[in-house]
Formats: structure tokens, sequence, C-alpha cells
């Protein structure tokens, strides 16, 4: 049986164990020191390289705003050439929004980034006072002049024999024959006015005196009645004194336009038959013309009549086409809040005689 040493002390290699035991606290107690300190010393050097970073130039594409980079170059998405931009230049491309809305109700800060500041096509400027300009800039459309539209239709029945105009856009000359129609109503009529004239010769030779001259022959009140009637259903007197001259009834009737213009509309064809009423014809005399344009609202009291307009198309850039406000409309469009105006124009020279064309 064996014992604990004389004396009573520890047993062999307990302190040992013990000086082992307090030489690995001290390592780890070292290791961790070192280690916060590189992570204290690596985070000091970042924030140094960042700074030096941003001081530095960056190039960035104008129409790509998220393409930048810190040496020049082309843009990889359009091949721009990347413009340079000094430190900070990203930050200011944002819209910062401001520290306060100022205490206006309703206000409300916008942060956008470059990509939506770039697709909405954004511009900024400086706020100043400036007068005011006199000029209206309007949206406008360009109309006939409805004092130049003239709707040809008849007043009797009848069918189109022939048509002479058969397609719409045609310039025609005032007096044109358009068309000729069958009109068994007129055919009858013109054969009622001969039998009166040729009643009105036998009474005026009955009546002459022995040996002498016969007078010329008259319509009689019965033909003056039938030519009145003629003259009511649309017959042109031309034509009236052609059937008197032949002494038969006319096989059919030329319509004929009343203006100068161009044939905006055509509802017939050859055969078809006709009533009083519904126009056969449009024609539309394009001389002078009319601008409607659609004024705001807020600036309805500037407008005046006679005040001088100018006109500017797209299809003739760089020209200018004067005119004269001539009507303001009495009412307010409710849909936009629009006022309308009309100006007319004087409309000579290009293609077909006119410049300016309806629509």
């Amino acid at each position: 049986m064996t014992g604990a040493p004389d004396g009573g002390g520890p047993p062999p290699g307990v302190r040992a164990m013990a000086a082992l035991r307090w030489t690995l606290v001290v390592v780890m107690a070292m290791v961790a020191a070192a280690a916060l300190a590189y992570r204290f010393a690596g985070a000091r050097g970042g924030a140094a390289v960042g700074a030096g970073h941003a001081e530095r130039e960056r190039y960035h594409c104008p129409m790509h705003p998220s393409v930048v980079q810190d040496r020049p170059g082309e843009c990889p998405i359009c091949g721009m050439t990347l413009v340079r931009r000094q430190a900070g230049g990203d930050a200011g491309a944002r819209a910062a929004p401001p520290q306060t809305a100022g205490g206006v109700p309703g206000l409300a800060a916008v942060d956008l980034t470059p990509e939506r500041i770039q697709l909405i096509g954004m511009r900024t400027a400086i706020v100043a006072r400036a007068p005011l300009g006199d000029s209206l800039r309007a949206a406008g459309v360009v109309a006939a002049d409805e004092r130049g539209l003239a709707q040809i239709s008849v007043r009797f029945s009848g069918w189109v024999q022939q048509l002479l105009v058969a397609e719409t856009g045609r310039h025609v000359k005032k007096g044109e024959v358009l068309a000729t129609v069958y009109s068994p109503e007129v055919a009858r009529v013109e054969q009622e006015l001969l039998t009166a004239r040729g009643w009105a010769a036998r009474d005026t030779a009955a009546g002459a005196s022995p040996g002498g001259t016969a007078a010329p022959a008259d319509l009689g009140d019965l033909g003056a009645a039938a030519r009145r009637r003629l003259e009511l259903l649309g017959v042109a007197p031309s034509e009236i004194d052609a059937v008197v001259a032949r002494g038969k009834p006319s096989d059919s009737v030329p319509i004929r336009s009343p203006v100068d213009g161009f044939v905006t509309a055509r509802n017939v064809v050859p055969g078809a038959a006709v009533q009083p009423g519904p126009p056969l014809f449009e024609v539309a005399n394009l001389s002078r013309i009319w601008v409607l344009a659609d004024v705001l609202e807020q600036d309805a009291a500037r407008l005046h009549v006679g005040q001088k307009g100018t006109l500017e198309l797209a299809a003739y850039p760089g020209e200018h086409f004067e005119g004269r406000v001539q009507f303001i409309y009495p009412t307010l469009a409710a849909a936009t809040r629009t006022l309308r105006v009309r100006l007319e124009l004087p409309n000579r020279g290009g293609p077909g005689g006119v410049k300016l064309r309806p629509g």
C-alpha cells in the first residue's frame, strides 16, 4: 500500500499541468488581442482607400447612368464615349429629397434614381423671375371653310344615266357637269312648256292683221308657269332655253357644280335611283381654309377677335402661315377644359392649287 509523500504536498506533476494551463491562457489572450488590432487597422485602411478612390475621376455614359468606371472608354451598351465626372457625381445624379417639405400639406419628398431620370427625360433649371410672353402655343387642325362647302342634290326623282365625276378628290370648275339624270317628272313639265308655246304661237298667228307680219312667238301664261316650274325643279335657264329652241324634251338633266373646288363626297353610281333631299355630291372650295385651335382655359382671357396667328406644320418645316382670329367659340370643352378658336388663312400654291389640306 502506497501513500502520499512525506510532508502532505501535492502529487507529482500537478504543478507542471498548472503552469501549462496558464501558459495556454496567456497565448490565447495574445492571439485575440492581435486579431482585434488587425481588424481595427483594416477598417481604418479601407476607409482611407475609399476616400482616395472617391477623389479620383469617374467616367459615365450619358445615355445609361448605371455605367460608371474609373477610366475612359466606351459604353458597353450603346457604344457612346464615356463622359468624365468629378467626385460626388453619382450622388449629384440622384435627386436628393429635401430635409423638410416646407410645412405645406400634400408635399412629399421624391427620390429618383439616375435610370428613372434618364427614362422620363427630366430636366432641371434654376428658378428665375421673367416676364411672361404674349404668344400662345396651341394644337390645331386644318378644316375646310364651311362657307365654301356645297352639297349638290336634286329636287326631282329619277335615275342616274351618266357619272362624269366618278372619283372623290377631283378638282371641278363652277358649272362643270358632274352627272346626268333622267327624270320623267322634268320631261313632263318640259312637254307642257312646249305645248303652251305651240298654243301661244297659234294665238299670235291668228291675232295678226291680214297682210301684216306675225309677232314673235310668246310662251303665254301657261308657258310662263311651266318655265317657272322647271326653274323651281333646279333646271338651269340655259337648259330651258335649249329645250325651247330644240322643240322637244331633253333626255336627261345635267347636274352641275355650283362652285369651284374639290369633290369631297360622291354618293351615287350609274343607274342609281335618286330622290329629292339626299346629297349626290359635296364640293369644297379650299381657296381659304380654317384652322381650329384648342386653347387652355387659363389662357382664354388673352384671346380676342382680330388677333394675329401663325401656323406651323410638320409637312412644311421652317415655313409659317399667317392668319387672323375670326371667331372664338362660345362654349368650353368640358372634357379637355379648352376653348376652340377659329383662324382663317388664304390657301394658294402647292400641288392641285392648294397647299394646306383639311385634316
